[in-house]
């Protein structure tokens, strides 16, 4: 049962590591966008 919790554990830190990375390419293509459309 400690096993189960430990993979569910690592599991959710993958998916936020995956969610963040996600957020940060977003991110950076917004500001990629704003200094397309400043310059």
């Amino acid at each position: 049962m400690a096993l189960v919790k430990l993979i569910t554990k690592v599991l959710h830190l993958i998916a936020q590591y995956c969610n963040s990375m996600r957020m940060g390419l977003i991110l950076d293509h917004y500001e990629f966008l704003n200094k397309s459309i400043n310059i």
